[in-house]
């Protein structure tokens, strides 16, 4: 399972379709997607999710929708 970190900064009409193309994403591998966590942006502008799903899964969005976290990119002990 990959662990992902999703960030929409939604301040246009091009960025509004980024957030509906992830709504359709997740809609359509709900059954891929084992989590997907709250919405940490303020939800107006930025949109932040941590997401696990099946690893097949990451290659069908776009490379800007992915950003990096400690969920998405733990620090090793």
């Amino acid at each position: 399972m990959a662990r992902l970190t999703i960030l929409l900064a939604v301040d246009d009409e091009t960025h509004e379709e980024d957030l509906k193309l992830f709504d359709n994403w997740k809609e359509s591998h709900a059954d891929q997607i084992s989590f997907i966590g709250e919405n940490e942006g303020c939800g107006c502008c930025v949109h932040i999710w941590n997401v696990e799903c099946a690893d097949e899964l990451v290659s069908l969005l776009p490379h800007h929708f992915l950003s990096h976290s400690d969920w998405s990119n733990p620090k090793e002990k």
